[in-house]
């Protein structure tokens, strides 16, 4: 299986549940999103899509995962800031794993997961979903935008210090620009239905 490094290093291996596999003998932790309300009152839908990965750390600890997926976006295994922590995004649904430790994982409160950006400079990561960027760093979560589109944003530019953008302004009928700071997560710009 392939590891997205984006840059990082990881110590860590990821492949196909192997050949023989036993579920009852040797167990299988189950990653899904924590179903609640979101402040807007939207739920949201999980698939019965799932991915299965096992996870071998250099310790030679040896775990293996269902990933639950999203309904749509990205897939992929990716390494993160912090070498002992991978991330895993099935149909949108990312999860954040410290692979010593897999039962402290984070679900991604990002859905669905459409891009990740390794920020030059700066050991952390950009995760964007339709209307908000979420940051993740060696320590994991830090910090997510308030809404930035009403529905899709386009990504023009991350350096150290921020990231641009457009996102959607329904009720006006075009894009507006954005411009995010990477420290602190400020917003400028952008439009959104819930501001």
């Amino acid at each position: 299986m392939h590891v997205e490094s984006l840059g990082f290093v990881h110590d860590y291996e990821v492949g196909p549940l192997r050949v023989g596999y036993t579920v009852v003998e040797e167990g299988l932790l189950v990653f899904q999103r924590h179903v609640e309300r979101e402040n807007n009152g939207l739920n949201y839908a999980t698939s019965p899509r799932s991915a299965y990965y096992e996870i071998t750390t250099p310790s030679g600890t040896r775990w293996a995962g269902r990933f639950v997926g999203g309904v749509e976006g990205l897939s992929g295994v990716f390494a993160t800031p912090c070498p002992k922590t991978v991330c895993v995004v099935v149909y949108g649904q990312g999860y954040w794993i410290p692979t010593e430790n897999p039962k402290n994982y984070q679900s991604i409160a990002a859905i669905p997961i459409r891009e990740i950006h390794r920020v030059p400079g700066r050991d952390c990561i950009l995760i964007v979903d339709y209307s908000t960027i979420t940051m993740f760093d060696a320590a994991g979560f830090r910090w997510n935008t308030a809404h930035l589109s009403w529905d899709g944003m386009e990504i023009s530019n991350v350096d150290s210090n921020s990231v641009t953008g457009f996102g959607w302004d329904a009720a006006s009928d075009r894009k507006v620009a954005f411009c995010v700071s990477i420290p602190e997560g400020v917003a400028t710009g952008g439009a959104a239905p819930f501001r």
